[in-house]
């Protein structure tokens, strides 16, 4: 998972990327025009569907729209500052934000999903941690923040993440509900880079009109449509995985350029907003295991087993902190720490022991893991997995783990990383 070094630092940024962003749409969009529209063709939607008919009459005026402007664009700028109660100004701005996109939609605009997400984003900034830090009320009301708030701030920064990047993987899933499968063999996604690149828009990108002289461009929307779908799946990999998040943010960025040339769409929000997982990968760079090498995880194995011996000189040259030690589980230090296995070898487990603590099997494993800069992000993802069934697939791995032979250096001596974390 990202943000695993996360702080109330970096949520005041994320605080001040989303009302950023929210105050540049609202500069971007001029909503005073809407006041030469005649009112007759406004149809109420949303929150606006609920409002009696006098109250549209008072608000479809060109006063009331210079008004909203400003009072809107204020509570923006007051979030965006962080300055006075977190659950106040961030409600006012949703209550805001439902408003603007209600009058948008009444005269015929389209409200997409990247608009949806920054009003769903709002919702993580209700916590009065959001203003601990990069704000007014900090620099005030100076308080230090412990680590009861970074923990708080990591949560929610780990779930404001998810659900931008989970936006994507639904996306993907509904394309894929209402559409059969069958689709990714047509020239449906050349129908459509046509359709939207012939009509007018503010960025009059025509790319996609070349597609009726380049056979060769038709063939790259044709390649890229089920890759796009794949891309959109695997989003919220970014989000628990720390190593995928480069790939995953540049595909998706180049994923809105093309959507921008082919079809005169621009996600700007969205390629913004993608910004947040870059912020938690930045956070967590001199990320490190937790644990101190005074007090290691012990790791006790067969020696005797092909896989098993693999496995710990893997995680023994991955263990780059000295967290882990690794002792025979017929050793004397297992002994010592009452450790007992079956009579017969072929039921033997991999056990961890770190303190008073004692793992066995799946859970074993991912304590093993999690101390290791390279597979931490797995061990946190594979957490999730109920340990039944997590336990289920080890037994049906430890069942066949003695067909694996050991190395031919395998009775030489170990190398040096594991013979010195190496206990009788």
């Amino acid at each position: 998972m990202i943000f695993k070094e996360g702080t109330t630092f970096h949520f005041g940024l994320a605080r001040i990327l989303v009302f950023g962003i929210l105050l540049l749409d609202l500069l971007v969009d001029d909503l005073p025009a809407l006041a030469s529209m005649p009112a007759e063709a406004f149809l109420p939607r949303g929150v606006l569907g609920w409002l009696p008919a006098s109250w549209l009459e008072s608000i479809l005026q060109p006063g009331f729209y210079h008004g909203f402007t400003l009072v809107y664009g204020g509570v923006l700028l007051v979030g965006l500052c962080g300055f006075g109660p977190a659950w106040l100004v961030t409600g006012l701005a949703m209550l805001c934000t439902l408003l603007f996109h209600g009058l948008a939609r009444g005269f015929g605009g389209h409200v997409n999903h990247q608009e949806l997400i920054m009003l769903h984003s709002l919702f993580f900034f209700l916590s009065s941690r959001s203003y601990a830090a990069v704000s007014l009320n900090a620099l005030l009301w100076k308080r230090p923040a412990d680590e009861t708030d970074n923990e708080a701030s990591r949560l929610l920064l780990r779930a404001l993440c998810f659900w931008v990047m989970l936006t994507y993987f639904m996306i993907g899933v509904a394309r894929l509900q209402t559409s059969d499968w069958r689709v990714y063999g047509t020239n449906a996604m050349t129908f459509y880079a046509l359709l939207h690149s012939a009509k007018w828009n503010f960025w009059n990108f025509s790319l996609a009109r070349d597609v009726l002289h380049q056979p060769w461009f038709d063939l790259f929307l044709r390649v890229t449509f089920p890759l796009a779908t794949l891309l959109e799946l695997a989003a919220p990999l970014a989000v628990m995985v720390r190593r995928l998040v480069w790939p995953i943010l540049i595909s998706l960025w180049l994923f809105h350029i093309a959507i921008l040339l082919c079809m005169n769409i621009f996600f700007w929000q969205n390629m913004l907003m993608l910004l947040l997982p870059l912020l938690g990968w930045y956070a967590d760079r001199r990320w490190q295991p937790s644990g101190s090498a005074d007090k290691p995880l012990i790791v006790f194995y067969d020696a005797a087993c092909g896989l098993c011996d693999g496995f710990i000189r893997h995680v023994a040259t991955a263990d780059r902190a000295g967290l882990l030690r690794f002792a025979p589980l017929n050793g004397i230090t297992a002994q010592e720490h009452h450790i007992t296995m079956p009579e017969n070898r072929a039921e033997w487990t991999i056990i961890a022991a770190e303190g008073d603590q004692v793992m066995d099997r799946s859970d074993a494993a991912l304590a093993i893991l999690a101390k290791t800069p390279l597979w931490a992000d797995i061990a946190d993802l594979a957490v999730i997995i109920p340990r039944a069934l997590r336990d289920k697939v080890y037994r049906i791995v430890a069942r066949w783990r003695h067909m694996v032979p050991l190395k031919k250096d395998a009775c030489e001596l170990p190398p040096l990383e594991l013979r010195r974390k190496l206990l009788p």
